[in-house]
């Protein structure tokens, strides 16, 4: 009697193409499969870094709003600690409007809106370290973001942003140099990048804790008027990482400097322990002197 042959069933009784059919049909289910893992665990690691990036940003919020004898957070007198930049590791070529320490100035404009790249001579220096990703520092923006940015337009106070990735992550270290190249080649839309990069992207990001794509920076920087040619250079540039050293050597700059989170608020030297809570810092910059420290914000490549 003659053999039956059994679909999907390897043995002598298959015939050559039917075995390497069924040899390219197992490679083609491994590739899948390698596929999907490797698509799994690149989510697992977004997820992952974005949920370290809130339990950091939470944690040191917590750890300076809590400790004893702190009554701040109850709207008692503000704490400062005394702030001095380390020795500079910042070699990296930097863009116009960004200074030696890899930040970016706002001193007196037309209006409300401020003139990036300047420094109010004189004047009191507010300096704000921030992680785009961090939902503390969206909560210091949304409440005191417009107050500052008002104060220096008006000549009372340099603003200085320092942007950094308080833990490594690639998408916010692409918004670091999303912030430098907006900063030196349309400055005149670098305020309401910063902005609305917290209002649309930093605060839909937190909500649904996902990691958003480094397309929505892009797609932001159409949005508050970049031009389609200015879009493309800004895509060019983040998937170049053009600026990639410089926001390496500002992450190690931050770390030298003794700053183990985000947000940290410098004012006029002084580091303030507790950065928002309860209008404390409305309060601190209402009763700022009419004098800068010196040397607060570092000066601006021209």
């Amino acid at each position: 009697m003659a053999s039956r042959r059994t679909p999907g069933l390897s043995g002598e009784n298959l015939t050559k193409q039917e075995r390497r059919e069924q040899a390219l049909s197992r490679a083609r289910a491994m590739q899948q499969a390698e596929r999907r893992r490797a698509k799994r665990n690149r989510l697992f690691m977004f997820l992952g870094s974005f949920v370290v990036v809130a339990l950091v940003c939470t944690a040191v919020y917590v750890i300076v709003t809590s400790g004893k004898g702190n009554d701040q957070a109850k709207g008692g007198p503000p704490q400062f600690k005394q702030f001095a930049h380390s020795k500079s590791v910042i070699t990296a070529s930097r863009p116009k409007n960004v200074t030696e320490w890899a930040g970016i100035t706002l001193g007196k404009g037309s209006g409300d809106r401020p003139t990036v790249g300047a420094v109010n001579e004189g004047k009191p220096t507010v300096t704000v370290y921030y992680d785009y990703l961090c939902h503390v520092c969206n909560d210091l923006e949304s409440q005191v973001g417009g107050d500052l940015v008002k104060k220096a337009a008006a000549g009372e106070i340099t603003l200085a942003y320092q942007p950094v990735s308080v833990v490594g992550d690639v998408f916010s270290k692409k918004a670091m140099q999303a912030d430098y190249y907006v900063a030196s080649k349309v400055p005149e839309k670098y305020v309401e990048f910063h902005k609305k990069f917290f209002s649309d992207i930093s605060s839909s990001a937190i909500k649904n804790r996902k990691v958003p794509p480094v397309g929505d920076i892009v797609k932001l920087a159409k949005k508050v008027g970049l031009s389609s040619a200015q879009a493309d250079e800004l895509e060019k540039t983040l998937s170049g990482d053009a600026y990639g050293q410089l926001a390496e050597q500002a992450n190690q700059q931050f770390q030298n400097d003794k700053l183990t989170g985000t947000p940290a608020v410098i004012v006029n030297g002084n580091r303030q322990l507790v950065n928002w809570p309860n209008g404390v810092l409305q309060k601190v910059l209402s009763d700022l002197p009419k004098e800068s420290a010196p040397g607060a914000t570092g000066t601006p490549a021209q």
